[in-house]
């Protein structure tokens, strides 16, 4: 069933080509798509496999490119608009990640998480929206949110400079994920 969240991102593009920027809470239209629970399997299983793509090449850790090795043989030959995986794999390898990155540091009323690795934790949530642990249209929007936002000092973190790019890959998935869903 296709919907208007193409031409919606379209807009947020065009917005970052005219005024070098958007807002990140633009985004938000995806959180209506993300509703149908089969699309956030599909996007947890893409956002996975993006960040394998965009970092597992460039590691200079043993233990993070151990990760990265172990996430990119568990996507292999997974049908992105079906994903069906092994499940007890899949947490196990969630769980090791979440052990990787599980330092905390104290700040005021509560705790931050301390991530080394960013492209491992897009790894991590992707997973956990796979299986189905934080399976909410406002996680799979944050989700994407934390992908396309960047930092620069004349627009904050926004959506800028190489979110751009981002907001496209994500409306060539939303696209192609409608197709497929019109084809059965």
């Amino acid at each position: 069933m296709r919907t208007k969240v193409p031409d919606k991102l379209q807009k947020i593009i065009e917005e970052i080509d005219q005024n070098h920027y958007a807002r990140t809470t633009r985004l938000t239209v995806l959180k209506k798509w993300f509703e149908k629970p089969e699309r956030l399997r599909s996007f947890g299983i893409w956002m996975a496999n993006r960040a394998v793509e965009l970092g597992g090449e460039a590691v200079d850790k043993e233990d993070e490119k151990a990760l990265f090795d172990e996430a990119r043989l568990l996507l292999t030959d997974v049908n992105l608009f079906d994903p069906i995986m092994d499940r007890d794999s899949t947490r196990k390898l969630t769980d090791r990640l979440r052990e990787f990155q599980n330092d905390y540091k104290p700040i005021p009323f509560g705790s931050c998480r301390l991530i080394k690795n960013w492209k491992l934790m897009l790894v991590e949530e992707g997973l956990n929206l796979y299986l189905g642990k934080y399976a909410t249209s406002t996680y799979a929007y944050k989700l994407a949110a934390d992908y396309c936002q960047h930092y620069s000092p004349r627009y904050g973190t926004n959506l800028n400079g190489p979110s751009r790019g981002k907001v496209e890959e994500i409306l060539h998935f939303v696209v192609n994920v409608e197709v497929s869903e019109d084809e059965v």
